[in-house]
């Protein structure tokens, strides 16, 4: 049996996980002839720690954009992420309503998976 990684269980699947995604992300892609997500949007964060996401029914739009011009975002439910052998953790930081982390390890695989589930809400520029 694996170990599965922290999840909160009072974060309910259905529970939209909003992620700023950084210019760079974003990726033309010749089999569909547009842009689309790249895996590295799903990337852990450097210091180890999960992938920094906001629960959308703590935060706004404006709240993740603001001060970050150019950012996308994109969001996935917790369900999704859970489904894709992930757990979902509340992460407060001061100042920023509803964080959490997407935690587990992200191979190739898995973070096509989390692409696959998202849907881009604002395109980054």
């Amino acid at each position: 049996m694996t170990d599965l990684p922290p999840d909160d269980a009072d974060i309910q699947d259905s529970e939209e996980l909003w992620r700023r995604i950084h210019p760079s992300w974003w990726v033309w892609d010749d089999k569909i002839s547009g842009h689309r997500l790249s895996s590295q949007a799903f990337e852990n964060s450097r210091d180890g720690s999960g992938t920094s996401v906001v629960l959308s029914s703590e935060s706004s739009t404006e709240q993740v954009l603001g001060g970050f011009p150019g950012y996308g975002l994109a969001a996935l439910t917790a369900g999704a992420a859970r489904a894709a052998e992930q757990g979902v953790r509340r992460v407060p930081i001061q100042d920023v309503p509803g964080h959490a982390q997407i935690e587990g390890k992200k191979s190739g695989p898995i973070k096509r998976r989390l692409v696959e589930a998202s849907k881009v809400i604002a395109t980054p520029t």
